[in-house]
């Protein structure tokens, strides 16, 4: 009796950690991922796609083309274009936001249960997961990356499974996990081969593996890398040579960015949530912080993955041309590892697991409730302003081409609304020329502008320097610019009218005199 008064019941915890998955899913669908700062942009090419694929490009075919190419992002638009037919885009982006909160979480269960993980860590780290499913990455709009995360978890719970027992079925599935994670997003093989190769080499050591087998598990991987390297020799589109900067970070300045991931909104808010969501992890496993159990080889390993993706944290740029953040991309598993260290302390043998504690259960639950009101108190005044904007485009005639100027501002982990300006895209069906295509040097090499416009850097209005802006272009080529508000008229250089004007947007019609002598 006296267990049951410290021991959440089974059923009951699962009730409440699916009751508030279900929460999350239905708020963050009703603020909506439409919102966030790149996903926009992926909805509007999947629009596109769907009108290519399965309306013979009445809106779209003069103005976009596809190639069938194997590479990555590509399995994620064959997801999302049907969808958007299926469902249309608002119907689409709520499965989308729902796949992208609830993947995670289901990934660690998947993974805790391969490595046979006590039942009774379970319900919290489902809840622990729904919590870094929301993290930086996921306002910045990165889905297809979010969603190799979990990929990459479910990678790394088959390759246990066939190290502990070898089975042809079980590795096809593996092999068909692999090729999916690669052209869901090109971090998938880089994860996969440094988490992999790190338990191989762990497991090596400890004589729980063999030489064979690693390679074994390796040979998918290494496939994939191969098949990414001469795709560029096989597909002459992906060959373009498009002037790229590389940018590398100090180590203070990395060390300063450990946190970004879990910065969302207001820093210092999100501290907090950050503490609490150590203290809870402290808290489960405080009973098991001793060298006897800490000190246990078996529990080496999710630390060894740590230190394996904080030297890839240190190794990598910090962004190489287009691509950004990309050292960033290995931080966002230093939660996860601490997390799976943290099962690893206990067995099922464990007389108490403070994880299926109620007061462990309470804690993590009421974290991730006043995490969902703070997101949806944030995101609330975004949706506002989106409202808005969309109300601007209301004015532009369908198939019109338009040329969006963003003057906004960054904040310390995403430019809000960098993207809204899709939604020429998805609203009114017309162009405009910043869509994410292979042809301005995006991985997404398969998706491309027949003749792409004429287009200024897209963040030329805040650039320091500012960058150079061909206005008697801009007057030739089209019909409508759409700007930010608030902006400076006088950094527009030419004579415009203005058509419709609100908080959020101001459209305006160029003068076509302007473009005369061009």
């Amino acid at each position: 009796m006296n267990r049951w008064s410290k021991t959440a019941l089974p059923g009951a915890a699962w009730s409440v950690a699916i009751g508030i998955a279900v929460l999350y899913v239905i708020g963050l669908c009703r603020y909506s991922a439409l919102l966030f700062q790149d996903y926009p942009n992926h909805l509007a090419r999947a629009c596109v796609l769907a009108d290519l694929w399965f309306h013979r490009g009445a809106h779209f075919g003069a103005a976009f083309e596809f190639h069938g190419i194997a590479y990555p992002y590509i399995v994620a638009d064959f997801l999302l274009a049907p969808l958007v037919q299926l469902l249309g885009p608002q119907g689409a982006t709520f499965a989308w936001t729902a796949l992208a909160v609830l993947s995670l979480p289901c990934a660690m269960l998947y993974y805790l249960r391969a490595t046979t993980a006590p039942v009774a860590s379970r319900v919290f780290i489902f809840l622990i997961a729904l919590y870094l499913s929301t993290d930086a990455f996921f306002f910045v709009g990165f889905i297809n990356f979010r969603f190799s995360i979990a990929l990459t978890l479910v990678a790394l719970a088959l390759a246990q499974l066939l190290r502990h027992r070898y089975s042809p079925t079980l590795f096809a599935i593996y092999c068909l996990t692999v090729a999916f994670g690669y052209l869901m997003h090109l971090a998938f093989l880089v994860f996969a081969l440094v988490g992999i190769g790190t338990c191989g080499l762990f497991r090596l050591w400890r004589r729980g593996t063999t030489l064979r087998r690693e390679c074994i598990l390796l040979l998918p991987l290494v496939a994939s890398g191969f098949w990414y390297v001469i795709s560029g020799w096989l597909y002459p589109i992906t060959r373009e040579v498009i002037p790229a900067h590389f940018v590398r970070d100090g180590l203070r300045t990395k060390l300063r960015q450990l946190d970004w991931p879990l910065i969302r909104f207001n820093e210092s808010v999100d501290l907090l949530f950050t503490a609490a969501f150590a203290l809870l992890l402290l808290m489960a496993v405080r009973r098991q912080l001793r060298w006897a159990v800490v000190g246990r080889v078996h529990t080496w390993e999710p630390a060894l993955l740590a230190l394996a993706f904080v030297g890839l944290y240190l190794a990598l740029p910090a962004s190489v041309g287009d691509p950004t953040y990309i050292d960033l991309r290995a931080v966002p598993w230093l939660p996860i590892f601490a997390a799976i260290w943290c099962t690893s302390l206990f067995t099922d043998s464990s007389a108490v697991n403070d994880m299926g504690s109620r007061v462990a259960l309470t804690g993590v639950a009421v974290l991730l409730v006043a995490n969902l009101g703070y997101m949806c108190a944030n995101l609330s005044s975004e949706r506002a302003w989106l409202w808005q904007y969309r109300a601007v485009l209301t004015h532009i005639p369908r198939s019109a081409l338009v040329l969006p100027i963003y003057t906004g501002v960054r904040t310390p982990t995403r430019r809000p609304f960098l993207d809204a300006n899709a939604f020429v895209v998805i609203d009114r069906q017309g162009v405009e020329p910043y869509l994410f295509s292979g042809d301005q040097g995006q991985p997404m090499k398969y998706f491309r502008y027949r003749n792409r416009p004429y287009a200024p850097d897209k963040l030329w209005y805040s650039l320091t320097p500012p960058r150079a802006v061909d206005w008697p272009a801009v007057a030739c080529t089209y019909n409508f610019l759409l700007v930010v508000n608030p902006y400076n008229a006088a950094r527009i250089g030419l004579p415009t009218t203005m058509i419709a004007k609100n908080s959020s947007a101001t459209l305006l019609a160029p003068d076509r005199a302007a473009c005369r002598g061009h």
